[in-house]
């Protein structure tokens, strides 16, 4: 859903969470990296003029989907996302040179000065949510080294040195040593 900001107007704007028809937020086509769908089954959010910004306050929720870092499963999970972004347009910035952020700096993006994309917001607050692991559950016991087998589904005999290749002179020379 592009927001085009020419046609917000000077009192702000509400888009509850039963708005009309037409207003679609739509990830088709995207790249995801590292989610690997996101549906949204509801949106609320306020844009409004401060000054030359705009505030844009919103909530939504939904679903995501992404794989499990030991295992590779698919993990699907219910989000209810709160936003706060302050939109600036790029143009006021000045010369694009290097600007030193300060701490209220982080919730501020810039954007062209016409409009945005209202998936980019929700995007980036998913990736900030999510975890840095991402498990299928909290004893995922992840893929074989040897034969890449799934452990949580099926076992395997596999026999699994625990000592690195490189460091096996080492482990010889300990036994030597005892």
């Amino acid at each position: 859903m592009y927001i085009n900001v020419s046609e917000i107007p000077p009192e702000g704007f509400d888009f509850p969470r039963g708005a009309p028809q037409g207003f679609d937020v739509n990830f088709e086509g995207r790249e995801l990296f590292p989610l690997r769908s996101i549906h949204i089954s509801w949106l609320e959010f306020n844009a409004a003029f401060s000054g030359q910004d705009l505030l844009f306050n919103g909530r939504c929720g939904g679903a995501v989907s992404y794989q499990c870092d030991r295992c590779g499963d698919d993990i699907s999970t219910d989000v209810d996302l709160s936003f706060h972004r302050i939109f600036e347009s790029d143009e006021l910035m000045g010369s694009g040179g290097d600007i030193e952020l300060k701490r209220g700096d982080l919730e501020i993006t810039l954007f062209d000065g016409e409009g945005f994309y209202l998936e980019d917001v929700i995007y980036e607050q998913l990736i900030l949510t999510m975890p840095q692991q991402a498990l299928c559950k909290e004893d995922c016991r992840g893929l074989c080294q040897k034969c890449g087998t799934n452990r949580n589904s099926s076992p395997c005999n596999c026999i699994v040195s625990d000592v690195d290749p490189r460091l096996e002179k080492l482990k010889t020379l300990r036994e030597k040593m005892e």
